[in-house]
């Protein structure tokens, strides 16, 4: 079956490419395609956005190049050529433990879509193709301008993460090949295992205020199911400029809501609203020429009321983790992440990892990494992993 689709993955690829084809700038993602700036100009340490990766959010991807070309009618503002992207994950070699190794070639192939449709409206568009189609995320947002503030509505398929413009919490849980430091728990920092994490629909308000240094974001989250209630979400940070070259960004994090059993009950509601979020991150970024140092701090806490729809069963945890990040000219990257989780109640549910990613980018839209990590799962089994990584965009 795997054959199979990998066999009809190809053509549709080259279509896609071809489609791709009208646009002059098909060596980097949408988001710099239209806005006419290398991929680096909004982020490095992917997802996590810089200060213009976070401009270009809040206003709702709409930033275009002067030059780009567009069709201006009907009160629309529409691009010409559609700023798709694709993004093709591959493992060439990947190990955990003592298994065989293995290649995974390819991992995972999505599409992106994120285009202006009015000068104050747009959308981003995430149909994964392969190895399951499925819409990870469709959002629309809508921004305009208060004076030097800037206020914006976004609503669709999304989770907390991914309408944040830092995208430090990451509330999904990213397979390290996403984000370096961030490792598949449950309930670890970030990680919503049956809360806020999949198939969720979502509107939020934000804005910018404080001459765009302060942002205040707050709405809400469900599930797909029809008796899953409302989530509150609500988000603060503030931007501080350090140097012409570096920047430090700080905030906090509330997510309030329900968690889904894990085990259905027989009779009655699937979700047991006892479940709360609560934490503090720390961003630092700083270049010099082609070079760039990037930090994450993220310090979380959580309670879960009821697991499992057992009376009493309360399960309380801290979890952190850190990044560090150093990009040399621009191509050659080395990461260090660690990441801890500590339940009192629970302790099976203590995990703990370290993590060295080296990566080398020979061109705007291609990454090759080397990756080990190390976990420990309640302070005795561990985990390994040794994977070698190759991510293209298109």
């Amino acid at each position: 079956m795997m054959k199979r689709a990998q066999m009809y993955l190809i053509p549709l690829l080259a279509a896609i490419l071809v489609a791709l084809g009208a646009s002059q700038a098909l060596a980097v993602p949408s988001f710099a395609r239209q806005f006419g700036k290398p991929c680096s100009a909004c982020h490095t340490m992917w997802p996590a956005l810089n200060a213009t990766g976070r401009a270009f959010k809040d206003t709702a991807y709409t930033t275009v190049a002067d030059d780009y070309p567009r069709i201006d009618k009907d009160n629309l503002d529409l691009l010409r050529y559609s700023p798709l992207s694709l993004s093709v994950i591959s493992f060439p070699y990947t190990r955990s433990n003592s298994d065989t190794a293995a290649t995974d070639i390819p991992a995972e192939v999505a599409l992106f879509y994120a285009g202006r449709i009015t000068p104050n409206i747009g959308a981003f568009i995430e149909p994964i193709l392969f190895p399951e189609f499925e819409f990870e995320f469709a959002k629309l947002a809508s921004y305009t301008r208060l004076g030097t503030n800037t206020i914006g509505l976004a609503g669709g398929k999304m989770d907390a993460g991914g309408v944040d413009p830092y995208n430090t919490f990451r509330f999904t849980a990213y397979h390290t090949i996403n984000s370096p430091a961030i490792f598949s728990q449950e309930r670890g920092a970030g990680d919503f295992f049956y809360f806020g994490a999949t198939d969720n629909t979502g509107l939020i308000a934000y804005g910018r205020f404080l001459n765009n240094r302060l942002y205040a974001a707050t709405g809400g989250f469900r599930g797909h199911s029809s008796d899953d209630p409302w989530d509150l979400y609500g988000r603060v940070a503030f931007d501080q400029p350090v140097t012409a070259e570096s920047s430090l960004s700080f905030g906090g994090i509330l997510y309030s809501g329900a968690e889904r059993y894990e085990t259905a009950p027989l009779s009655g509601t699937f979700y047991k609203s006892d479940v709360i979020r609560y934490g503090a991150d720390l961003s630092f970024q700083m270049e010099s020429g082609a070079n760039i140092i990037e930090a994450i701090a993220v310090y979380m806490e959580g309670e879960d009321k009821d697991l499992d729809n057992t009376a009493g069963n309360n399960v309380k945890f801290k979890s952190y983790y850190l990044e560090v990040t150093y990009v040399f000219d621009r191509m050659y990257g080395v990461t260090l992440g660690y990441d801890s989780m500590k339940s009192d109640e629970d302790s099976s549910l203590d995990k703990e990892g370290a993590l060295v990613n080296v990566s080398y980018n020979p061109w705007l839209n291609t990454k090759i990494a080397l990756e080990f990590s190390d976990f420990k799962i309640d302070g005795d089994d561990h985990d390994q992993h040794v994977d070698l990584l190759l991510h293209l965009y298109l």
